[in-house]
């Protein structure tokens, strides 16, 4: 549903300003249920206490400076004293960026961060040969005969059913 608030003065169609749409409402409900279903996992591993969980997440860097004019500020007397390659930053497509994979359990073991390859985008084939070779791997040697409870995010690759199913009958 959307709402519409009259702001324009005359109503004319050369007033730039003629309606401005309110901003949707938060849907509270999508909240609540991410809330219950957290609130239902940690009821399950307090119950579980043998079953250890492990958390894992990626993040993607980026190595090249990024200067946003919001955040970084400049302080000087007069803009002539700056000097210019400092003052200058510049932008472009495609910037150097470096992505990592890590996953801490919850008896405080961390796993080594894995470097993804620069230019691979993951997909759930990608993102199931990286389990398959380097988490699963990890996860047995680290945690040999016990039960483990593998936590992603929501992402795409993460979400598939290919990869669904393989966490399932592997973790």
């Amino acid at each position: 549903m959307s709402h519409h608030a009259e702001v324009g003065q005359g109503g004319s169609p050369d007033d730039p300003i003629q309606a401005v749409k309110a901003p949707a409402p938060f849907p509270f409900h999508k909240g609540l249920k991410r809330l219950a279903r957290s609130r239902s996992l940690l009821k399950w591993l307090a119950e579980n206490l043998d079953v250890i969980a492990i958390y894992s997440n990626e993040k993607l860097f980026p190595v090249t400076r990024v200067f946003t004019h919001q955040n970084n500020w400049i302080l000087a007397k007069d803009a002539a004293t700056i000097d210019p390659t400092f003052r200058n930053v510049y932008r472009m497509q495609g910037m150097a960026s470096v992505m990592v994979w890590a996953a801490v359990a919850s008896n405080g073991k961390k796993s080594p961060v894995f470097w993804i390859p620069n230019g691979v985008k993951v997909n759930q084939h990608v993102y199931l040969n990286f389990l398959k070779t380097k988490v699963a791997k990890w996860i047995k040697d680290e945690f040999p005969g016990m039960s483990v409870c593998f936590m992603q995010d929501g992402a795409t690759a993460h979400t598939a059913c290919l990869v669904q199913d393989w966490c399932q009958t592997h973790f």
